[in-house]
């Protein structure tokens, strides 16, 4: 275990005990560091600090940006801030980390073209959101979020 997923753990143990100072944003990054760690050692890649988060060498080449969601808000998980990042990756890699505790993770590499043309259909209202929502059941308890979903299970990977 590296020194950075041994200090990434303590974190983590000492926010569930509630002694961690700042917990709201030093978690979200914790999280979010976790996510890219996964999505490295999926890809054989490297962290990048740029304008996106990893380069993909043997599984999924290519520029990816990483979103974790762990905590789901109406029965759904999230990322947000996604059009700036329109041509400026190859795949956004969707990590579900809601199981986090169980260090088990689902994860959705959805080429750049299939999020943005999601992204880009107007929904119900007509407007065309900054972000994907979906089921946290994955549809098998409820029908929320069915266009979302589906996109997150179409391009699920087993890793």
């Amino acid at each position: 275990m590296d020194n950075l997923t041994v200090l990434l753990n303590k974190a983590l143990n000492l926010h569930k005990d509630g002694k961690l100072c700042g917990t709201d944003d030093l978690y979200k990054s914790l999280v979010g560091s976790i996510g890219e760690s996964e999505i490295v050692s999926l890809t054989e890649g490297i962290s990048v600090n740029g304008k996106f988060d990893v380069l993909g060498k043997v599984r999924f080449p290519g520029r990816i940006e990483v979103k974790t969601a762990n905590k789901s808000t109406q029965g759904m998980l999230g990322a947000w801030s996604l059009m700036c990042k329109r041509n400026g990756c190859d795949y956004f890699a969707l990590v579900d980390a809601s199981n986090l505790t169980h260090d088990s993770y689902r994860i959705s590499m959805v080429p750049h073209d299939a999020m943005f043309e999601f992204l880009d259909t107007p929904n119900s209202k007509g407007n065309t959101p900054d972000f994907i929502r979906w089921s946290e059941s994955y549809n098998e308890t409820d029908k929320k979020s069915l266009e979302a979903t589906a996109l997150f299970l179409k391009y699920e990977i087993d890793y």
